[in-house]
């Protein structure tokens, strides 16, 4: 055997490596032994000249720009505002100060950029820095702005500045010896040695329990308490499910891959299980999802137990789904020679969203037992069929087993634990029980409506409608059922105007009942749009089921306002008449607008004078001219009162009366009080000081004189009064003449169909029998005679002498289409003469006369 680089039967020869042209770029071979050396021409380097030499090797570009390897050359892609071979001229661009508030400028040739100061930020620090706005309080911490300063106020189980730091709640002691610790947010989890349960992990794990997902509106899950290590390049899950009832549906297992083995965060699906099959989601990445049907004549929601088993195997890329010991579906070429993610964690029920809350309406009504994975195949032929055959007294099979069938803590949602378990037997149905399911059972259940018709809305100009319905239909366990309405109504029926409630009733043989709940609505109009208030605007808008409600606010034009409180919105809803009502019976009318003036501003002042001797006429006296000497000096220095003349304030009032001062217990009875009330027409503020041209509000003005310079001190004259500063209370008020009413800071005079009410100082509605066509009077004026009787209104509030009517007799009411008086008619009545609407009688009932009185 000859050495390396020689050959030929006596080894004599040594090998030309050169022969082959190994060297490039006309680089000049030089042959060695077992081996060839290059001569590189200018330019190239290399063990076979096949580098060039470039210039970039050598960062020759500044300022950021790109080098492009020439031969034996380079170039430089300068960045905009740079210029040489190198892109060495560049502007001096920190000149002038571009970074604001202290910034530091720092200059790359290229561009600059601005190093803020904490509290700003922006390209130039032109912008004060927003902490809270930028969110940078973590892990759903609150951040509360302090101005220059911010404060994160951590959710439980986190600390630090910006809540950063989850606190650890693993202590010492906190688990058994023989438990391992896991760090929750907020709480720790003691997870027990393998097989093993209980506070102190000695008891030995119970499996005979089925958890019950007891939530109709399927927005219930059970999760486990930690994730579970994975990482395996096979899988089988297994586990036993029955929805409960036929025809269900809704996820009920969910496998998520995890990024810690201590909190499920970075969750994605891995399976997922639902009545109509498997979602196959374990390589998103890299392999496209995958759905296995089960069988078309094995539905596993008919509402019997079912064994399902999913399985994976990374050494020939096959998926598999058998239900009940049956092969679903075999997918292959999915996942081969891959491996699981390395964590991995287990929801049952509704699927979880980014906050591991149960997503509303998603999983499903039933129960599931003996969840259990493994890192390996089950046997098909074997151990699947023993799994199968009987739920409660299958071996466990320890072999591969990484998740046994414990641990589900994490509870959102009515979760029941029921034990011992049922998994695997036979659902009798409803009504039977016993082994053969021909043992009839006492029926505890009511029935359930099936349909149960919405509110009935008829729009007629009658007092009474012919309604026909869809009577409620029910279901019930044992199919026999008694249905009636409890006040005897049939579809068909003549109904009167109004509102009226019908409530079916459905009884089965046992007793139990269900009801059915709707409404009949008979109106003359539903929700009749009211016309625009008088000299304002209305605007409206539909909401409700198919916009059939409104709502409505009201305005009014330029320079005008309501003399009367209006509401916030005026809504119609389900009733089709509006709230709230306007007091001019069903039909809404809303209130006029009418002129407003600015209003005569009223300073008011209030303080007490305790005096150490008793309270006298005399000292009253005194104590009213020195406030209002004073108070007329400040006036001729700040002009506060609405007078032009120096030294007068007309309308100025000052009141003085005694009280007993309340007194603590051991305290002498010198306890005289006077009580000062002061009022004023002000001026508008700011008011101007006639010698220094100083501006300030009026309540500064007197707040200066009473409290610093003193101006209700009259120690001088009445030595045993004292001005008790702490009661000094001043407040603006408004006034109006007659007719009209202050709102602030106007005066409005009383709108069409008002009043002026001196008492109440405030604009109500004429009377029944009376009208205001104008505005901002005293009183109403009285309907006119009609047909030899006092004219009626149908409501309050009457604008016209147009809305005076005839008054009509009992017995009869107004037609205010004929314009004339009708008998009420049979099954009506009216006890009241100069009524607009007779009173109906109610189903199945009816009078003697038209024109009945009771």
């Amino acid at each position: 055997m000859c050495n390396p680089g020689f050959t030929g039967e006596l080894c004599e020869f040594n090998i030309n490596e050169c022969s082959s042209s190994p060297c490039l770029n006309n680089g000049i071979c030089t042959d060695t032994v077992n081996g060839f050396r290059c001569q590189c021409p200018q330019g190239w380097t290399g063990e076979r000249c096949e580098v060039d030499i470039g210039g970039c090797s050598n960062d020759p570009c500044l300022n950021n720009a790109k080098c492009i390897d020439l031969f034996q050359d380079y170039f430089c892609v300068c960045p905009s505002g740079t210029d040489g071979k190198r892109c060495q001229t560049s502007p001096e661009r920190c000149i002038g100060t571009p970074c604001m508030h202290g910034g530091i400028c720092n200059d790359y040739g290229s561009g600059l950029n601005c190093s803020c100061p904490a509290e700003y930020t922006g390209l130039g620090c032109q912008l004060d820095y927003d902490a809270c706005e930028e969110n940078i309080c973590q892990n759903g911490a609150t951040c509360e702005d302090m101005g220059e300063q911010f404060r994160c106020i951590c959710p439980p189980g986190f600390t630090g500045p910006l809540c950063e730091d989850d606190i650890p709640d693993c202590l010492p002691n906190s688990c058994p010896p023989t438990a391992q610790c896991i760090d929750l947010t907020n709480a720790f989890y003691c997870k027990c040695p393998f097989n093993f349960t209980g506070e102190d992990c000695r008891k030995p794990i119970s499996i005979d329990y089925d958890l019950y997902v007891n939530d109709e509106s399927k927005s219930s899950s059970v999760a486990l308490a930690a994730p579970f290590d994975l990482g395996t390049s096979s899988i089988s899950v297994a586990m036993w499910i029955q929805f409960n009832s036929h025809e269900s549906s809704g996820v009920f297992f969910t496998l998520y891959s995890v990024e810690s083995l201590h909190l499920p965060v970075g969750k994605k699906i891995l399976l997922q299980a639902d009545q109509a099959g498997i979602l196959i989601a374990l390589f998103s990445d890299t392999v496209p999802d995958t759905f296995i049907p089960y069988l078309k004549n094995v539905p596993i929601n008919d509402g019997q137990w079912h064994h399902i088993v999913i399985m994976w195997s990374g050494e020939t890329g096959t998926v598999s789904l058998i239900t009940d010991a049956a092969v679903a579906g075999t997918i292959t070429g999915y996942g081969e020679n891959l491996y699981l993610p390395e964590h991995a964690w287990v929801n049952l029920g509704s699927p979880l969203d980014e906050q591991n809350r149960a997503t509303a309406s998603a999983g499903f009504h039933g129960r599931i037992s003996r969840v259990n994975i493994w890192n390996r195949l089950l046997d098909v032929s074997y151990e699947i069929p023993t799994q199968f055959r009987s739920c409660k007294s299958a071996p466990v099979l320890y072999n591969g087993l990484l998740l046994r069938w414990t641990g589900y803590d994490r509870v959102d949602g009515t979760i029941e634990r029921e034990g011992p378990g049922t998994c695997g037997e036979y659902i009798c149905p409803v009504g039977f029980t016993g082994d053969a399911c021909v043992i009839q059972t006492q029926d505890k259940l009511p029935p359930k409506p099936l349909e149960c018709p919405q509110d009935i809305w008829i729009v007629t100009p009658n007092n009474s409608a012919q309604v026909t319905w869809k009577e409620p239909s029910f279901i019930d366990s044992m199919h026999t059922l008694y249905v009636m309405e409890h006040r005897g109504l049939t579809p068909g029926q003549t109904l009167s105007r109004g509102i009226h409630q019908l409530s079916y009733i459905a009884k089965d043989a046992e007793g139990n009942t269900a009801k059915c709940d709707f409404k009949i609505h008979i109106l003359k109009e539903f929700c009749p749009l009211p016309p625009p208030p008088v000299n304002g605007q209305r605007h409206c808008s539909d909401w409700g089921p198919n916009g059939r409600f409104k709502v409505c606010t009201i305005t009014c034009n330029s320079n005008l306002e309501f003399s009367q409180p209006v509401a916030k919105f005026y809504t119609c809803g389900a009733e089709g008449i509006w709230h709230p009502p306007s007091g001019h019976g069903s039909n809404l009318v809303f209130p006029a607008c009418s002129a407003k003036n600015p209003a005569q501003k009223i300073f008011r002042i209030s303080m007490n004078f305790p005096s150490s001797v008793v309270c006298s006429e005399s000292g009253k006296k005194i104590l009213k001219s020195r406030i209002e000497n004073n108070l007329i000096r400040v006036n001729r220095e700040w002009r506060i009162c609405t007078d032009n003349i120096p030294g007068v304030c007309n309308g100025l009032e000052v009141k003085v009366h005694c009280s007993k001062q309340a007194r603590i217990k051991r305290q002498l009875d010198n306890n005289e009080l006077y009580i000062v009330e002061i009022s004023f027409p002000a001026n508008k503020d700011p008011v101007v000081n006639i010698n220094t041209q100083q501006q300030s509000s009026i309540q500064k003005v007197l707040e200066s004189a009473i409290l610093q310079n003193q101006a209700f001190d009259i120690h001088d004259t009445l030595p045993n009064v004292l001005p008790d500063l702490t009661s000094l209370d001043m407040v603006t008020d408004y006034s109006c003449p007659a007719g009209q009413v202050v709102v602030a800071p106007y005066c409005v005079e009383c709108g069409l169909g008002t009043y002026y009410d001196n008492s109440s100082k405030a604009c109500l509605s004429c009377p029944v029998g009376t009208y205001q066509d104008g505005t901002g009077h005293l009183t109403c004026k009285a309907c006119p005679v009609i047909g030899e009787k006092q004219g009626i209104t149908e409501t309050v509030g009457a604008r016209s002498s147009d809305e005076c009517k005839e008054r009509c007799s009992p017995g009869m009411y107004y037609d205010d289409v004929a314009n004339l008086c009708r008998p009420c008619g049979h099954g009506f009545y009216q006890p009241n003469e100069g009524s607009f609407s007779c009173i109906s009688c109610g189903s199945d009932l009816t009078t003697k006369s038209n024109k009945a009185v009771s």
